[in-house]
């Protein structure tokens, strides 16, 4: 066969629609049912990252009728699917009584070609591999061969199909459907595949062949052949006329169906990107007449919902949150049932931040917020756990009248609750889901009450976060969180709305291939699996939960930075994004961090900015390098960022621990393509857009399916347009809470009668946010400290030692980095062992040894080395700064010294727990000076 026909017949060859899917029904079953009439079965196999088969599964309404044939539908994770591997990926398929494959049925871009294509398929009931045989040993007809060669295409099995046409007898045939395929728009579409995967020189034959293409008309099933792959070429290389030409030639030439909603709603995500999402309407009205008429039941509710977001509809910023007046004080209590108290004396229109009395999250929102007074309330007297009617009332309370009438009702439920709702004429745009026993549900009612939400209480369960469940478990949560959002009336009108998760919920389910993904983003989708909600959650407990919904409710980050560069692409370029934040959103003035050079952002020990989005392949950050700071939302595209939201040594845990009260990562070996490109969340953030929808794909979007981002927070969260209202409350006012609150004055700073004294002032003045007294304060500290005060006294050290935001590193630093180890290696063991104080110890350390590298003192760096292994960092941790001593050694030309300090490490039996990694670098630096012909060192 010549190589000319070969390179035909595999053009032939490639499967006209590459089909997933995903189940939950018994297959077993089925195909016992089927046995009985002797009936073949139409197997629906549903892929959540497939949207093609979950619009079939809607379709197949209008095939109901077909009396030749069972229907049915499962989701691609059935137990039952493991005897038919063919069927694992999803997809329609033709099985016969005894579970063999007929011919997987492509599902067409048009509903009204599913019909034709199940009756086709039926014309034939002989299982496939024996029509395939049939063929292939000679003497059949055409139309048989013909039939094979389809259904092996159709079935993914494209070598036999190349083979069965490259038979001798069978090359007429090969010749004749030469003619009958549109060859010519197959290699096109390969050419253009090859310029997008190429860079440079290799992009222009591909920029020409877009240009015309763009100006081509052509029927509509060639233009819904094209339009995918030709909106991936405008979106690289576009500019606005191609945009333009790209718009006429689908409203033209592919008016309606999946293929055209999908080029759409991807067109309308890089315009609203590039331009703002006002220009972008038109497009989401494309998509949705594409969709429509039940051509892709999935896709119409994703367009619905950005031309939506594109008009604003669904901006935190047109609620009542908005507008409610915040009272110029800070709250602090003492127990759950002084945190009820504080929240039911929210009303309808005035609130203020409610607090637990801690030493370290409280002072951190007190300094940005800056109230003009702060209360703290005491624990209250005999009073039982906090229970879930307590909490119903207090939420009810909270959204009471301004006149001061509030009696407490004895009983409330969710019909009370939507009774004084509907009072204000507002419809709530989510609803909170609680599990009292997880400790986190203060937050969760600050959060409903803030915004005016549902809630709803869900039985307490034992699996915890770390838990992986199945697939099948997870869609059970998902129904139950529809039902509760149902009850709410949500969503309506096709608009989107909000799930936050308030408990000790899962983090991961595991799909039909044994990969992890994000039980968060599955929460969000309907029964149908396409999205219904966006998903936050609040973690960590109690006192971290009221945290992060305070400083959600009234908190504005005032200035952000970045780590890393873009991956290709106007798009994904971060300086782009930064640009598009403007001024009126977040100034975001800096890249921040070059990872693996020495000099930057390792050198710093506090974080200023209040944004911080942090891009980075796998290993090139580590939780180390992460500076405590002030609070800040925080965003982790690194691999395995929120493995474990509570555990110190993820990213996401290390920033929730350090101010972070707004942070997105993603579980497992997550792709960046995951995450919306910079431009667009970037563009969604500036127009007020809530940031659990600005930082998630949508359906249609290419990696639209359930995913590995977990969204840490309020995914109500936005930025305010202006700041909140503020009125003084006045001492004259009487009490905030109840009578016994006490407004936090000056203690003063002179000697204390005792260590207990002297704890309390400096806990007082940190939360006054009184930092010229809790420096005086640090300054006489003695000795002998716990652990909770040698953490603030750390925090207060680095937070004082913190260089500008444009020079990191710079001068004033060592010192205090110093003095911060030091205070900690002098603690008593058990105060050492306080998880914050040996992670402030230990962020003192890298920032030594950042400064040393960057400065040229290797010696020093070492030293900091020394420092820093005393402090129990993880084996990750140390082998990341391993590499960068290794990297800093080359650039300083003093490796030989690197290379012995290393190996006196290697043999040292204190730091037997770190052999692996000493011996991992020196016999990388050995076999890299093997390589170049050198002697090992």
């Amino acid at each position: 066969m010549s190589s000319e026909l070969r390179v035909i017949l595999l053009f032939l060859s490639l499967p006209s629609l590459c089909v997933q899917a995903r189940c939950g029904d018994e297959v077993d079953a089925i195909l016992h049912r089927a046995e009985d009439d002797r009936r073949p079965v139409l197997l629906l196999v549903r892929n959540p990252q497939d949207v093609a088969t979950l619009d079939a599964a809607c379709w197949l309404g209008d095939v109901a009728d077909m009396s030749g044939v069972r229907i049915a539908t499962v989701w691609n994770d059935e137990e039952g699917l493991k005897g038919h591997p063919e069927c694992r990926k999803g997809g329609l398929f033709l099985l016969d009584v005894q579970g063999r494959l007929i011919a997987q049925v492509p599902v067409p871009d048009l509903r009204g070609d599913l019909r034709e294509r199940i009756e086709r398929a039926m014309e034939e009931v002989r299982p496939l591999e024996e029509l395939a045989t049939r063929a292939e040993a000679g003497g059949a007809g055409d139309e048989t061969v013909r039939r094979a060669w389809q259904r092996l295409v159709d079935a993914g099995r494209t070598e036999r199909a190349v083979g069965l046409l490259a038979q001798p007898a069978h090359q007429a045939l090969a010749a004749k459907l030469s003619t009958e395929v549109d060859l010519a728009l197959r290699q096109r579409l390969q050419r253009l595949r090859e310029a997008l995967a190429a860079r440079g020189a290799g992009e222009e034959p591909g920029q020409v062949l877009m240009r015309e293409m763009l100006g081509e008309q052509t029927d509509e099933r060639t233009a819904l052949r094209s339009v995918g792959l030709l909106t991936e070429a405008v979106a690289r290389w576009g500019r606005e006329e191609e945009f333009r030409r790209l718009f006429r030639k689908i409203e033209r030439d592919a008016p309606r169906g999946r293929a055209a909603a999908r080029a759409a709603l991807r067109a309308g995500e890089v315009v609203a990107g590039r331009q703002g999402a006002q220009q972008a309407r038109d497009w989401w009205k494309l998509a949705e007449r594409a969709a429509g008429n039940g051509e892709s039941p999935i896709l119409l509710r994703a367009a619905v919902r950005q031309r939506w977001a594109a008009e604003g509809k669904d901006s935190p910023l047109r609620s009542r949150w908005r507008r409610r007046e915040v009272l110029d004080a800070v709250v602090l209590v003492g127990d759950e049932a002084s945190f009820l108290e504080a929240v039911s004396r929210w009303d309808e229109k005035t609130f203020f931040p409610v607090l637990f009395q801690d030493d370290l999250c409280a002072p951190r929102f007190i300094a940005e917020f800056r109230p003009a007074r702060t209360i703290v309330v005491p624990p209250a007297a005999g009073v039982k756990p906090a229970q879930a009617d307590d909490v119903l009332r207090a939420l009810h309370m909270s959204w009471g009248k301004a006149d001061g009438a509030k009696p407490a009702p004895a009983r409330v439920d969710r019909a009370l609750l939507r009774e004084r709702l509907q009072g204000f004429n507002d419809d709530p745009q989510g609803v909170v889901f609680v599990r009292m026993g997880a400790g986190t549900w203060p937050g969760a009612l600050a959060l409903a009450a803030g915004r005016f939400q549902g809630l709803e209480i869900l039985p307490d369960e034992a699996a915890g976060e770390t838990a992986a469940i199945s697939a099948a478990r997870a869609r059970q949560l998902a129904r139950r969180v529809q039902e509760g959002l149902a009850s709410w009336e949500l969503p309506r009108a096709g608009r989107a709305c909000f799930v936050t998760l308030a408990g000790d919920f899962p983090l991961t389910y595991v799909d039909a291939d044994g990969v992890p993904l994000a039980l968060d983003d599955w929460i969000g989708r309907a029964e149908d699996g396409g999205r219904l909600a966006f998903t936050g959650r609040l973690t960590n407990g109690r006192v971290a939960s009221a945290y992060m919904a305070a400083c959600s409710l009234f908190l504005r980050p005032d200035g952000a930075a970045w780590v890393g560069e873009g991956s290709g692409g106007s798009d994904d370029d971060l300086a782009a994004a930064a640009r598009g934040m403007g001024e009126r959103a977040i100034p975001m003035p800096r890249r921040a961090w070059d990872p693996g050079t020495s000099g930057g952002f390792e050198s710093a020990i506090w974080r200023g900015e209040g944004f911080w989005f942090v891009r980075t392949a796998g290993g090139e950050w580590v939780a180390d390098d992460l500076p405590p700071g002030r609070s800040a939302a925080m965003v982790f595209l690194q691999p395995g960022a929120a493995n474990d939201p509570g555990s110190l040594e993820t990213l996401c845990g290390r920033a929730l621990s350090s101010g972070a009260f707004w942070c997105g990562g993603g579980v497992g070996d997550g792709s960046p393509r995951a995450w919306p490109a910079p431009v667009r969340w970037a563009a969604a953030v500036r127009d007020g857009a809530a940031w659990g929808a600005a930082f998630r794909r949508d359906d249609g979007q290419p990696s639209g399916g359930p995913s590995r981002v977990v969204l840490c927070g309020d995914p109500l969260f936005c930025l305010r347009d202006e700041p909140a209202r503020r009125r003084e409350r006045r001492a004259q006012d009487g009490p905030l809470v109840r009578a016994d609150e006490v407004t936090v004055e000056g203690g003063g700073t002179e000697d204390a009668a005792g260590s207990g004294d002297w704890r309390r002032r400096l806990q007082e003045a940190r939360w006054r946010g009184d930092w010229q007294t809790e420096k005086a304060l640090v300054d006489r500290a003695p000795d002998a400290l716990d652990g909770g005060a040698l953490a603030m006294v750390l925090e207060a050290q680095l937070r004082s030692g913190m260089t500008p935001a444009s020079a990191p590193g710079g001068p004033g630093l060592p010192g205090t980095a110093i003095d911060a180890w030091r205070r900690w290696s002098r603690a008593e063991d058990e105060a050492r062992k306080h998880p914050l104080a040996g992670l402030y110890a230990r962020r003192a350390a890298c920032a030594l040894m950042g400064h040393a590298t960057a400065s040229g003192g290797l010696e020093n760096a070492l030293s900091a080395f020394d420092a820093f292994l005393l402090t129990g960092p993880t084996l990750e941790s140390t082998a990341c700064w391993l590499r960068r001593m290794e990297q800093a050694a080359k650039a300083q030309d003093r490796l030989p010294v690197f290379s012995r300090w290393l190996a006196q490490r290697s043999t040292d039996a204190d730091l037997a727990a770190y052999r692996a990694p000493f011996l991992d670098c020196a016999r990388r630096i050995g076999q890299e000076a093997l390589g170049n012909g050198k002697n090992g060192p």
